[in-house]
């Protein structure tokens, strides 16, 4: 590996280092690679984790390396997007101006929004970005497919409320800031055959499952399929829709893996720990656009069925109630929409949280054998068995059918 990359070099990790630790007098003594993402954990990048052992004092450092895809189908539909651009202005302009405009207004009183950034690539260099590795500082990754209990659901909604807020008042600094995060990976025509394959093969698949449930049989099969040839054109013109009143940055891609948590000085990694911080990270898919669209998502992938079935809206109260506070803090509290507003907008924004729940969900949910692939999907050779697994399978199964109801009673299928 060290041949093939060159962040791999001892001349460019020792630099690494001293201006991570601000001393220029620390060198490397060796250096280890490791994958970072296992299969369904990082899907559109290639994420490596660097090992930096210092020579003078013996301590080690590590970095964490997002690079391309290997050559392929996926790495042409990503090279087109606008992806990994979208996340290294996130890196170099838009977090930075976010931070400090929080900093300024409560200095000390919250943590950075995202991973501190080491070094972005040239656009005459091949794409690599270098990130903290947060586990340093403590955080960890949840567990997927165990899902959020309320505690950590209502951190992460506090936490995007402050993104949220701090990319409002980022617009009111400078309106190009914001406003040119135009858009993203998912309504690009770069990704547009992944889409209506992915539409396509899934709900299709979906619906053969669905027709042999009691209380479903051909009405409801027959609804997934019709939605499988319009859902990603309805999603475009849903992102791009010019009506919504108040906007912000967009995460664009809230989901569990996204977030990081921190937690209590000695609790170990176990169900039951209290989450102190959470922090975001990946920034890929950002976009100026609706609040209602990264909670839609959230909702839909992230918490227990339980927490989704039962707390949705205290997820909301607590995301508008944070929002107006930082708002406030950042002198602009005349900016802010009410609850009533807040959840207007959250409603009209439910075909997202549908296309969450029926595309995104099941494979979160899925185990590693039915990790997803993305070449398959692009080649429209998506395995039926596969998508049938992750559906019929629990707890996915369980939540379908509640949803199912629920979408077919807004008219959404």
């Amino acid at each position: 590996m060290g041949d093939s990359y060159f962040w791999t070099s001892r001349g460019f990790l020792e630099k690494l280092l001293q201006e991570s630790k601000n001393n220029r007098c620390l060198s490397v003594r060796d250096s280890s690679v490791e994958n970072a993402s296992g299969r369904g954990d990082n899907y559109i990048s290639k994420l490596f984790r660097v090992t930096v052992n210092q020579g003078n004092p013996a301590e080690k450092k590590t970095f964490f390396v997002k690079i391309l895809p290997d050559e392929g189908i996926v790495r042409d539909m990503v090279e087109r997007s606008s992806a990994f651009s979208t996340e290294m202005r996130m890196y170099r302009d838009t977090l930075p101006r976010m931070n400090k405009l929080l900093a300024r207004c409560a200095p000390g009183q919250f943590g950075s929004l995202g991973p501190e950034c080491y070094y972005l690539s040239s656009s005459e260099e091949p794409l690599v970005l270098v990130i903290e590795d947060l586990r340093e500082k403590g955080y960890a990754m949840a567990d997927r497919r165990r899902g959020l209990d309320l505690e950590h659901s209502l951190l992460v909604v506090r936490t995007l409320a402050r993104f949220h807020a701090c990319s409002v008042a980022a617009r009111a600094e400078e309106p190009s800031s914001v406003e040119t995060y135009a858009s993203n990976l998912f309504f690009e025509e770069a990704s547009r055959t992944f889409w209506e394959n992915n539409f396509k093969s899934t709900l299709t698949a979906m619906a053969e499952v669905v027709r042999r449930w009691d209380g479903f049989g051909d009405e409801f099969a027959e609804k997934l399929r019709a939605r499988s040839a319009t859902m990603r054109e309805d999603l475009v013109r849903l992102l791009r829709s010019r009506d919504d009143a108040f906007k912000v940055l967009l995460h664009g891609d809230l989901w569990v893996n996204n977030v990081l948590f921190r937690y209590g000085e000695g609790e170990q990694e176990e169900e039951g720990r209290r989450p102190e911080d959470a922090m975001l990270i990946d920034f890929q898919f950002c976009l100026f656009a609706s609040p209602g669209i990264d909670l839609q998502h959230f909702v839909h992938t992230s918490p227990t069925e339980q927490v989704r079935a039962e707390h949705a809206e205290g997820l909301l109260r607590a995301y508008h109630a944070e929002l107006s506070a930082t708002l406030r803090l950042l002198g602009l509290g005349a900016e802010t929409l009410s609850f009533r507003q807040l959840l207007e907008d959250y409603e009209s924004k439910a075909l997202y949280g549908a296309f969450a729940a029926l595309l995104c969900l099941p494979v979160i949910l899925s185990d590693e054998r039915d990790a997803f692939d993305f070449e398959s999907a692009l080649r429209d050779e998506m395995d039926e068995a596969v998508i049938v697994r992750r559906v019929s399978g629990e707890p996915y199964s369980r939540v379908l059918r509640r949803l199912l109801v629920q979408f077919a009673s807004k008219g959404i299928i």
